[in-house]
């Protein structure tokens, strides 16, 4: 009986883990530290390139 018990909770295991497999991946990826850093960095570079574009210039 244990030889039956252990072979169908191997098979039962290997089951379980192809279907997790087959889900799909519900959390995003990992952004490290650094990589955030750098991403903000270059938001905010952007925000200070366009500021200048859009704000009236008064040359009377």
């Amino acid at each position: 009986m244990n030889r039956k018990k252990k072979i169908y909770q191997k098979l039962k295991k290997q089951m379980q883990q192809a279907k997790a497999k087959r889900q799909p991946v519900k959390k995003p990826p990992y952004i490290s530290k650094a990589e955030r850093a750098a991403l903000a960095l270059a938001e905010a570079s952007a925000e200070s390139n366009d500021a200048p574009l859009n704000e009236p210039t008064s040359e009377s």
